[in-house]
């Protein structure tokens, strides 16, 4: 995959002379990590790799919009044709020239949709099995977040291994029963 315009990357993608360094970096320090830790696990519990870029968001900031990214790694599964359950990790704005910016800030979002048509994936509006939560970044087994615990930070990527492997064991344990159950899937 590779640069689409100057405001979204798939990635992996082979840096170029005309690329932002934060792509690069981006991708090495956040979305490489979680792919190479986490897609042949979630693989084995059914959830492919669907998706992972860099992109510029052009409808947040007006300044510097142009200078600052957010990254995202997404994984899904299908629990039957028309129902998608999705694993989707998203770093908050980021670029190497901010104050702060040896500090990464991200979510792990989980979400169950009921799709219309899966070659679109056209979304059901308010459907009742429909769900969403930020993962906790709390190290019990606690599942959804109770506030600012739904943000995780790192400043290493050894630090950010060690999340990853919490997320996996909590994710087994807590997300993957509370994503699959039949039962909060309402009726067909």
């Amino acid at each position: 995959m590779t640069k689409i315009n100057d405001y979204l990357w798939h990635l992996p993608h082979e840096p170029s002379v005309d690329d932002p360094p934060d792509v690069g970096l981006l991708q090495e320090c956040f979305n490489g990590l979680i792919v190479a830790m986490l897609e042949e696990p979630l693989a084995a519990l059914g959830y492919e790799l669907k998706s992972s870029d860099v992109v510029v968001r052009l409808d947040d900031r007006v300044d510097n919009t142009a200078d600052t990214y957010y990254a995202n790694v997404r994984f899904i599964r299908y629990l039957r044709p028309d129902v998608m359950a999705r694993v989707h990790f998203e770093h908050f704005e980021w670029a190497h020239f901010l104050p702060g910016s040896q500090e990464h800030r991200y979510v792990i979002n989980l979400d169950r949709f009921k799709i219309s048509d899966p070659a679109t994936q056209m979304v059901v509006p308010q459907w009742e099995g429909r769900l969403h939560t930020r993962m906790s970044n709390r190290i019990d087994y606690v599942l959804e977040h109770s506030g600012p615990d739904q943000v995780w930070t790192f400043r290493t990527s050894r630090e950010f291994e060690r999340q990853l492997a919490l997320f996996m064991d909590k994710f087994k344990e807590v997300g993957i029963p509370w994503l699959e159950d039949p039962r909060t899937m309402g009726a067909d």
